[in-house]
C-alpha cells in the first residue's frame, strides 16, 4: 500500500479514519498535526494511541505513524523546502480532514483554514504527483454546501444558485470550487459530503460538541419556551464511526477515485420526534414548536436570541433531498448499511453528554 498523508488526523472524524487505515492496511501514515499551547504534536497522537489500543498493539501502531509538525494555513505547512520535498517523494494518498466546523466565525479566519488550507494541501498533492507515486486525494466536505437551496442536490452538482446561512457553509462551498480547478490540473480528488455527524454509535463518544450538540445543550437549559420550526422537519444524522468506515470503503477502491459522494442516512428523524426523545432522557421541558411564519420573533431577544440564532436556519430550511447514485454504486458490494436513528442510539449519544458533563440530566423528585 502507498504511504498516506492525513490532515486533521487528531480530530473527531480524522482519528476514526486513521484507525480504519491502521486496522485495514499496512500503510505508513503521516499525520500532519498543528502545534498548540498545551501539548506538543507527538503527545497529542500518543494520547490517542494509548486510549485506542491495547499494550500489546501500541508498539506496532507507533511504528506505523509518523507525526509531522505543520499548519495547513501556511505555505508548505510552514516546513523548509527540503523537508516538504522529501515528504512529497513518500506520499501516494492524501486524506484532507482538517477544517473549522463552527458557525459564524469571521470570514477572514475561517476562509484561511477551510479554503486557504485546502489550497495548500492541494498544492502539496501536486508536488507528490510530480514525483510519480501519487494516486489520489480525498477531501471531507459537507452537504451544507447546499446552503438555503431546496429540492434535490445531486452528487455532481455544486453551484445551484444557493445562498449561505453562515461562513462555514460558504467556505466549504468555496473549497469544492477550488478542488474542481485542481481536478483540471490532473489531480484525482474524491469529495465526501456527510450530513450532520454525531458521536460513535456504540460508545456515544464525541470529541467535537458542535452542530448537533449545541442546540441540544440550549434546549436542555430551558431558556426557550417556544421555537420557530416545523414539527415534521427532518434531520439526517450520521454516526462518526459509520462516516469514517464508509469513507475508507469507498476510497480503498481505485475505481471510485475522482467522484463526489453524499454520506447521508436513509433513516431520518423529525425534529418533533427528536425533541420528544431528548426531553424524556434529560428531563428538560420540551419547547413548543411554532411554524416560522406564525412565530412572534419580537419575543425572541437578548441572550436567548443570541445563542439560538445561528441554528434558526436549520429549524426552518426548505424540503431537501440528496442524490445517492455515486454512493450507492460505490458501496454496492461492501455490505455497508447505515444505522437507524432510534431511541436506543440516541440514548447512547445522550449518555455520553451526561458522562462528560456537557449536558446535565435533571433528577425527577
Amino acid at each position: 500500500m502507498a504511504n498516506i498523508f492525513i490532515t486533521g488526523g487528531a480530530g473527531f472524524l480524522g482519528w476514526k479514519l486513521v484507525k480504519n487505515l491502521l486496522n485495514e492496511t499496512d500503510s505508513k501514515l503521516y499525520l500532519l498535526v498543528r502545534q498548540n499551547s498545551r501539548k506538543n504534536v507527538r503527545e497529542r497522537i500518543e494520547e490517542l494511541i494509548n486510549k485506542s489500543y491495547s499494550r500489546k498493539k501500541i508498539k506496532k501502531i507507533r511504528s506505523r505513524i509518523e507525526v509531522v509538525k505543520g499548519d495547513i494555513t501556511e505555505k508548505n505547512f510552514g516546513m523548509k523546502k527540503t523537508q516538504i520535498g522529501n515528504l512529497s517523494k513518500k506520499i501516494g494518498i492524501i486524506y484532507h480532514c482538517a477544517a473549522l466546523c463552527q458557525f459564524n466565525v469571521p470570514m477572514s479566519i475561517i476562509r484561511k483554514i477551510n479554503v486557504g488550507g485546502t489550497r495548500n494541501v492541494l498544492d502539496f498533492a501536486l508536488k507528490c504527483k510530480a514525483n510519480g507515486k501519487f494516486k489520489s486525494f480525498h477531501h471531507i466536505s459537507t452537504v451544507a454546501i447546499m446552503g438555503d437551496a431546496g429540492g434535490v442536490l445531486c452528487e455532481n452538482s455544486l453551484d445551484i444558485g444557493q445562498r449561505f446561512n453562515n461562513t462555514y457553509e460558504r467556505t466549504k462551498f468555496e473549497a469544492e470550487k477550488l478542488i474542481n480547478k485542481y481536478r483540471k490540473k490532473g489531480l484525482k480528488v474524491s469529495i465526501y459530503r456527510p450530513s450532520v455527524i454525531v458521536g460513535d454509535s456504540i460508545t456515544g463518544e464525541a470529541s467535537d460538541f458542535q452542530l448537533f450538540y449545541r442546540p441540544l445543550h440550549i434546549f436542555s437549559m430551558e431558556i426557550l419556551e417556544e421555537i420557530p420550526a416545523s414539527k415534521n422537519l427532518k434531520y439526517n444524522l450520521v454516526p462518526v464511526n459509520y462516516v469514517a468506515r464508509v469513507i475508507y470503503l469507498i476510497s480503498s477502491n481505485e475505481k471510485n477515485d475522482n467522484g463526489n459522494y453524499h454520506l447521508t442516512n436513509p433513516h431520518n428523524i423529525t425534529l418533533n420526534a427528536f425533541l420528544n426523545i431528548a426531553s424524556s432522557y434529560f428531563g428538560f421541558k420540551k419547547p413548543n414548536i411554532t411554524l416560522g411564519n406564525k412565530f412572534n420573533f419580537k419575543k425572541l431577544k437578548g441572550f436567548r436570541r443570541k445563542v439560538i440564532e445561528p441554528y434558526l436556519p436549520y429549524f426552518n430550511h426548505k424540503k431537501i433531498a440528496f442524490g445517492m447514485a455515486n454512493f450507492n454504486r460505490a458501496i454496492k458490494s461492501t455490505g455497508f448499511v447505515w444505522p437507524a436513528i432510534d431511541r436506543k442510539l440516541l440514548f447512547r449519544l445522550f449518555k455520553y453528554c451526561v458522562d462528560v458533563k456537557y449536558i446535565n440530566k435533571k433528577i425527577k423528585l
